[in-house]
């Protein structure tokens, strides 16, 4: 594996905050004393920028003082594709399903996926999680989640 592929990592995604920063800010104005529709973009943004160089610092210094890690070889493709393959679907069931069906499918999925000894220990958690996103979004920010297809 190339050594600077995190550095290339890093670069590229530390343009891809400043693209979102520069389309956000495109975004229409709310008035000059609320939070208009660019802060959300532009403070996600800015905080993978940040994460981007503090990344490629890490790197540097791992170069320059200690040995390679050996964290990229002891990486699980097997699982790390399963795992893409999983968002994938997540994200069809979205359109088809809907936020609430999907949701818990993927939690779940994912969570056996990882932990392969306790298969039903993720079933609450997804439970949860998707009840604190609906909680959030649905209910205090008012946010319309996906419905999908079946259910529309």
């Amino acid at each position: 594996m190339n050594r600077y592929a995190t550095t290339y990592a890093s670069v590229f995604l530390i343009v891809v905050g400043v693209l979102a920063i520069y389309y956000a800010k495109q975004f229409p104005s709310a008035g000059a004393e609320a939070v208009g529709p660019a802060f959300y973009p532009t403070f996600l943004s800015c905080l993978l920028i940040f994460l981007s160089i503090l990344l490629i610092a890490k790197e540097r210094r791992e170069m320059l003082g200690a040995k390679a890690s050996q964290e990229v070889a002891s990486i699980n493709w097997m699982k790390a594709l399963i795992g893409l393959l999983l968002t994938i679907v997540y994200f069809i069931l979205i359109y088809l399903v809907g936020f609430y069906v999907a949701s818990p499918l993927f939690f779940v999925a994912m969570k056996w996926m990882m932990d392969g000894q306790r298969k039903w220990t993720a079933i609450i958690p997804a439970a949860l999680v998707t009840f604190g996103v609906y909680a959030i979004f649905a209910l205090l920010l008012n946010v319309i989640l996906p419905t999908g297809l079946l259910f529309s």
